[in-house]
């Protein structure tokens, strides 16, 4: 249940917000991404891939602006769980490189798959960059909360609008470049991590998939470069 706007006195009891689930963390923010009980909450998520920093969402009141123990964070829209952006980066790469071919990317938390089940592209957008900015935290939060409520793939929305206007030169597009198997093709730019199949169609069961890691090397390292 989300805490009550009315708890603001300083004599409250302490509640601290752990769990990097974002429908539950928003709960604790208004409509417009201000925490609620600004006297009484802290904010402690920690990632849950590399156990040692946490994502850059404080409370003023209690912490200081976040500093090398916080890294910029990604929220999974179909599930909520965060983590950080670069390790996100990094488990990406681990765990569906050459050795997992066959394998479709998932939370690391709660195993939803990342994609929709038609394999639609994700893309993953990097928040906290500006720390210490409330103002911006704020539209963060908003931000979030938009994106979970309305957590349909993209391109399954466009397929629906398509699906209602059949004379449309796009309707027939989209269903045609469907990939039926396919490897994780990661790529880094501006912050926002892309993920996608590749592949399938009418290539042969026997031969394995093609990943573009030329690409995805290329973008991981810009992306270093970039922060």
């Amino acid at each position: 249940m989300p805490p009550k706007r009315n708890q603001t006195d300083s004599n409250a009891a302490e509640i601290c917000v752990e769990t990097n689930n974002f429908r539950q963390v928003v709960e604790h923010f208004d409509e417009n991404g201000n925490i609620i009980n600004q006297m009484a909450t802290r904010l402690a998520i920690e990632c849950q891939i590399c156990m040692c920093k946490n994502l850059p969402l404080v409370n003023p009141h209690f912490a200081e602006l976040p500093g090398d123990t916080h890294e910029l964070y990604v929220v999974l829209p179909r599930c909520g769980h965060a983590f950080g952006f670069l390790c996100m980066e990094q488990w990406a790469r681990t765990q569906y490189g050459r050795s997992s071919r066959s394998s479709r990317p998932s939370c690391p938390t709660c195993r939803t798959p990342l994609h929709c089940d038609r394999g639609h592209s994700s893309e993953l957008e990097a928040y906290g960059r500006a720390s210490g900015d409330i103002k911006m935290q704020d539209k963060d939060i908003m931000d979030i909360r938009a994106m979970l409520l309305n957590n349909t793939c993209g391109r399954c929305r466009e397929q629906r609008e398509n699906a209602e206007q059949p004379e449309g030169p796009s309707a027939s597009l989209v269903s045609s470049s469907q990939p039926t198997r396919g490897s994780l093709v990661a790529s880094w730019e501006d912050e926002v991590i892309e993920v996608a199949f590749v592949g399938g169609g009418a290539q042969d069961d026997n031969e394995p998939p093609q990943i573009e890691e030329e690409r995805l090397e290329d973008h991981t390292e810009e992306a270093r470069r970039n922060r």
